[in-house]
């Protein structure tokens, strides 16, 4: 994380969790809600979507997407409207996406 972060690591908040599946549910327990981004059947479009006042959003690997028991916990599926034949982008540059329209 270091290398990628540039020294951003010192300056923003962040932890490595063991269990992610604990760690949300803790966070839902807290008030949190989960939004998930990912392409499923029955996602709201980014342009639909109303920012809760506390979130945390997933994000998951380019290739393999979202695990089902991360899927399972969550309170909301975000998806980004695409054009074109590609299904997804890099997952930095949806995350930057999302954190820009999603409030944060």
């Amino acid at each position: 994380i270091h290398k990628t972060a540039l020294g951003a690591e010192k300056t923003v908040s962040w932890e490595k969790v063991e269990n992610p599946l604990l760690t949300l549910q803790s966070l839902k327990h807290d008030g949190f809600k989960v939004v998930v981004v990912e392409q499923v059947e029955d996602s709201t479009n980014l342009n639909d979507f109303v920012v809760p006042n506390k979130v945390v959003y997933v994000f998951g690997s380019e290739t393999e997407g979202v695990a089902t028991d991360i899927l399972d916990v969550a309170d909301e599926v975000l998806e980004l409207p695409m054009l074109g034949e590609k299904e997804s982008l890099n997952v930095s540059v949806t995350a930057g996406i999302v954190l820009y329209y999603g409030g944060v």
